[in-house]
Order: structure tokens, then sequence, then C-alpha cells
């Protein structure tokens, strides 16, 4: 009995680990609450769309984290400013770009200095204007052979070639030509007959000139049918958009008919033709060529009512003034009753320097000079090399520096930052030149987590703590049963596969809304927690777990749950006693003597017992009858 317990001790605790009790699920409510700002004016910064994405090489032969590259290719006819624009790959893995390209010059970037891996798989590579509109992407889904380069063609579609060129002109393998020749003779000259037959396989152009525009998601009239999309050509020459897609969160639209859109034209799409209904809570738009490439998108929040989300320049504003067809107009969309966002918009005219909350920061209108005060809340180089975060009591965000020039930062630090503001993936930031605009005026403590259980655009930029069951799992994001998801950024080295399915888990980490919507960001191991029956308390930051799920705060007994230490208890127990049995036993010389006479005795018993069994295998019949033991015999069948 007691040699079965303690298997079964042994294979528990094998399957069990981390002993980790599990809490009772706190059932949190994640509904998005975006608080729209009913005025917005246009930056009147125009980026290029010039630079694209020209060749990537996902899998070379040698050393692929130095020598994979994406490079880049400035098709016009003059420099392009690449400070802020930002590579990234489908998971988000981002590098920010610094100094400029040449008039039709070409850019290397190698992952040594990105630190972006491309899948061998299949991957996506996207590039970005420093507001955080998309200008280029490329995406590959066929598994990538060793220095096997993927290219685009002088025709815009792109083709794997087995001559990677980084930095210089692609060289790709000729269009492939099929050619069938049929000759036949009969023995009569008169009667020849030639079949010659050519296909040649021409790849669809792609052209770059055609841009989301204009949208309507929330109308006066109706939503099924007074919802539209306009499409804008900035080129030079007409485009058909035969085959060409618009798509949102749901459903793709074709565009199946000769559709020409001259030089500088608009075209509008109905709900009605695309059955694509725009989701008045904040939807993504997106428009692919007849390649099936993904050519411009466009992400909104809460749509306000009778006014169109348009594009102006690179920027995207709500108006109330429509324009189906043709140029867009902005129009005062509504008072403004944030005094510290008018205010940054004078100053931005008048090229002066505002001080402002950091709350008045996120809201402000871009390219705004502006002074905050907050206290560092992530380092440098724990999500990313080139930029950190801030937070006060009313909000918080991201300080960027290009360059890399920050002060010697600790968390705690209390600085004063001046800068431009920008936005990179939807995420607000401020841009600074120069380790003089971080000046260190405090120390205090770090900030702590705030426990939140639903967004708010309050809490954009600051420390916050959420609670849940780890449902799924995704290459680096990690989603809660309360709708939470945790990001895991490369430079934490925090890991997807140290978490575990229906796992209770307390996470604290910078809360973010991008583009890529709304997630948390842990800094550390120290920042993840497994959820226990305790109360946690929202004024002390959470401990931190190992890998196995054991709590750092609590011993492996306290941490188990109340059966298993039940078990322990009785096994401790009845280890306890026998030990104590055995010692008793051999303290006391009578105990002993009795212990081996009773042992001599029962081993004499035995073997009389077994010499009796001996004796009736033999036949006691006559006659060499069977024996009537004989298939009884304890030692087996005996043989006959």
């Amino acid at each position: 009995m007691l040699k079965k317990l303690f298997i079964l001790v042994l294979v528990w605790f094998c399957l069990n680990p981390g002993l980790t009790a599990r809490a009772e699920t706190c059932v949190c409510d994640n509904n998005t609450n975006n608080n729209t700002n009913t005025s917005s004016t246009a930056r009147t910064t125009t980026y290029a769309t010039a630079v694209i994405i020209n060749e990537i090489l996902p899998n070379p032969s040698g050393d692929e984290s130095q020598e994979e590259f994406i490079e880049l290719y400035n098709t016009s006819s003059s420099t392009v400013d690449l400070t802020d624009w930002q590579l990234t790959d489908a998971t988000d893995n981002g590098y920010t770009l610094a100094g400029s390209i040449g008039a039709k010059q070409y850019l290397v970037v190698y992952r040594a200095e990105s630190d972006i891996a491309l899948n061998n798989s299949g991957d996506q590579v996207r590039l970005f204007h420093p507001n955080g509109n998309l200008t280029d992407n490329i995406e590959y889904v066929d598994s990538a052979k060793d220095d096997t380069g993927y290219a685009l063609t002088t025709s815009g579609d792109w083709q794997w070639t087995t001559t990677p060129t980084p930095g210089k002109k692609n060289s790709l393998p000729a269009t492939t030509t099929n050619t069938n020749s049929n000759t036949n003779s009969a023995s009569n000259t008169n009667n020849s007959n030639n079949n010659s037959n050519t296909n040649t396989n021409a790849p669809v152009v792609t052209t770059r000139t055609i841009q989301l525009s204009e949208l309507l998601p929330d109308p006066t009239g109706s939503d099924s049918t007074d919802e539209w999309i306009e499409l804008h050509n900035y080129g030079t020459s007409t485009v058909d958009l035969n085959g060409w897609q618009l798509a949102d969160s749901s459903k793709t639209y074709t565009i199946s008919t000769s559709t020409p859109v001259p030089s500088n034209g608009y075209v509008v799409f109905w709900i009605g033709q695309t059955g694509l209904s725009l989701n008045n809570g904040g939807e993504a738009i997106s428009l692919l060529d007849a390649n099936q490439e993904l050519i411009d998108s466009v992400t909104y929040s809460t749509a306000i009512s009778g006014q169109a989300y348009a594009r102006f320049d690179d920027n995207w504003s709500w108006t109330s003034t429509l324009t189906p067809g043709a140029t867009n107009q902005l129009a005062n969309s509504g008072t403004n009753t944030n005094t510290n966002q008018a205010n940054a918009k004078t100053a931005s005219a008048n090229n002066a320097t505002l001080n402002l909350t950091l709350a008045a920061a996120q809201q402000a209108e871009l390219g705004a000079t502006v002074t905050v005060t907050g206290i560092v809340n992530v380092l440098p180089n724990t999500f990313g090399s080139q930029y950190y975060y801030i937070q006060d009591d009313t909000g918080g965000l991201q300080i960027f520096s290009s360059k890399k020039l920050f002060p010697a930062l600790s968390l705690g630090d209390q600085v004063q930052i001046t800068g431009t503001l920008a936005e990179a993936n939807g995420e607000r930031k401020i841009n600074t030149s120069a380790a003089e605009d971080m000046i260190i005026v405090n120390h205090v403590a770090p900030p702590l987590p705030i426990p939140i259980s639903s967004y708010s655009a309050n809490n954009i930029g600051q420390l916050v703590q959420i609670i849940g069951v780890v449902q799924t799992k995704s290459g680096s994001t990690i989603t809660l049963d309360t709708n939470w998801q945790v990001y895991l950024k490369r430079g934490t080295g925090l890991k997807a596969s140290a978490f575990t399915e229906n796992a209770s888990i307390i996470v604290a980490g910078i809360l973010t809304n991008s583009n890529d919507g709304i997630r948390v960001l842990p800094r550390s191991t120290a920042d993840i927690n497994s959820a226990t029956n305790t109360t946690t308390n929202a004024n002390t930051a959470p401990a931190a777990i190992t890998n196995t799920g054991e709590s750092t705060n609590t011993t492996w007994l306290e941490s188990a749950s109340p059966v298993t230490q039940k078990y322990i208890a009785i096994f401790i127990l009845l280890a306890v006693g026998i030990v104590s049995v055995i010692v008793i036993i051999m303290r006391s010389p009578k105990l002993r003597q009795r212990l081996q006479e009773r042992y001599t005795q029962v081993l004499h018993q035995l073997a009389d017992r077994l010499q009796q069994w001996a004796h009736l295998g033999k036949n006691t019949t006559g006659l060499n009858a069977p024996n009537q033991y004989h298939e009884s015999h304890p030692l087996g069948k005996k043989p006959s």
C-alpha cells in the first residue's frame, strides 16, 4: 500500500511540477470605449510614395542572423528623407529607418541591423511612413529556398531568383515562354500542314498610384444604402481597376468589370455594389491590386455620424464636408473642448513650444513641438533600441530617438522631454533629436501597475495590470478569456511557449493602441504572475514566476491546491510513522529479540508448508493413477 502511494505521489509530482493552483476566474469586461475627438486639423507634411520594397532574402545559406536582408529602391529623381520611416514583418517586429536614400538608389537593410527575421515558410514585409501610414507591402507564402531572393520585376510582379543582388538591379529569370510546334508532312509535297502555337504567360502589371481616399461609415441616412468608399488615382496615367479588390474585416469585393480611373480621377463604390458594410465602431479597410498584393489600407476608430473619414496628403481626418468623386475638403467638425489641444494647434502654427500633460499630448496636432514631464516606466532596449515610455497621472507616451541618444535612465526617473509629436503604426510618440532633449529632473519610486478591467484611452502608455485565463497562443500574441491580448516583444526575452493554456495569470505591462489593436506589452518575466486564490494587492507589483510556474513569493507547498496539500500531509505522516517505528525497534533490545524470534518462526512455518506440498506432488493412489493434488501444486504443474 505504501509503495503504491509513494509511486502515485512521484507520478503526480512529475506531471505537476509547478504545483500551481488555479484561481477563481475573474470575469473582466473589455468593452472598448474610444474617446473620439471631434476636431482635427490636417498635417501639411507630405511623404514620398516613390520608395518601394524591391528585394528580400529570407533564407541565405550562411548565417541567417547576419545575411538576411530587405532592399528598398527610390524610383524618383530626387533624394528622399527616410527619418522615422519603419519596416516591419508580419509579427510587428519593427525597425525605424534613419538618413536618406538617393535618387534611383538602393538601400539594403540587413537583419544584423534591423533584427527583422524573415520566416523561411512565408512572411510579410511592410514599409510605413513616419505618420504610420502604409506605403508599400509585400507578402510571400512559398517556402524560401537557400540563397533564393524574392524580387520585384520591371512589370510590377514578384519572382523568386537564384541570384540575389543586394544594392544592385534585380537579376531575374527570363519570362517563361511555352512554344509548341507540330509539323505533319504527307508523301505528297502539295499536302503539308504546319501548325505553330506560342503561349506566353504575361504577368499583370502592378500600378501603385491608386489609393484609398475617403470613407463614409455612418451616413445620416440608411447605412445599408448610403455608405461608400472612394479611391483616387494620383498618377499621370489611367488605371483600369478590373480584378482589384476592396476588403473589410469580414468580406472582400472584387471589381469584375473594366473600371478605368483617369489621372487625378476618383471612383466611388457604394455599399449596394460592394456589400461592404463599414462598422460604426471602427474597422480596417484594404485595397488590393489584380495580383492580390496590398496597395493601401486605413484603420479608423469610432465613426462620427454624418462625417467622412478622408485623406489629406498622408494624414486622415474626419470631416463634415462629404466629397464623393471629388477633391477632399477639410471642414471644422465640431467645437473642441480640450483647451490643451486647442493651444497646441495654435502653438504649432506659430512654431512655439507648449507644455502639455501626456494626455493632452496624445490629442494634440501631429508636428507640434511640445514639452512634457513624466516618470520612466520602460527603459530603452526593452521593447526596442530606439524608444522607451513615460507616464504621468493623466496618461503615457512613447519617447523616440532614431539615433538612440538617451541619457543614463532608470525606472522611476522623472524626465522632462522636448520634441515633436509624431505617429508610427497608429501609435503616438514624441520624436527627439539629442540626449539634451531629455532632462532628468528627479527620481521617485517606479510606477506601480494600475489594475484595469476594460480599455480606457486615459491609460494609453501607462503601466497597467490585467487578469485572465490563457485561451490561445498565436505567434507572439497571447489571448486571454477576458479578451485582452498580451503581446511579447522580442527584446523582453518572453516566449509564448512559457504560457500554459487554461492557466490563470496576472499580467503587468504597457497599454498600447496602434494599427494592430489594443494590447498589453509586459516588460519581463517579473510582469507575469500566476493568479492564486489570494486577492492581489493593487498597490504591489506582480512577482516574477519561473518557466515551471512556481511563484517566487510563495513556497511550493503554499502554491499547491488544497487537495494536493492533503495528500502530501498524509504521505508525510505515514513516512514519519514508519521511521518512528523503525527507530523504536532499533533502540529496544527486547523488541529486536521478539522480532527476530517471530521472523524465525515464520520462516520455519513456511519451510514446513513447502515440504508438505512437495510430498503431495507424489502419486499416492497407486497404479499410476492421477494425483488428486497434481493441478493444485503451488510450484506449478509437475511433469508426469
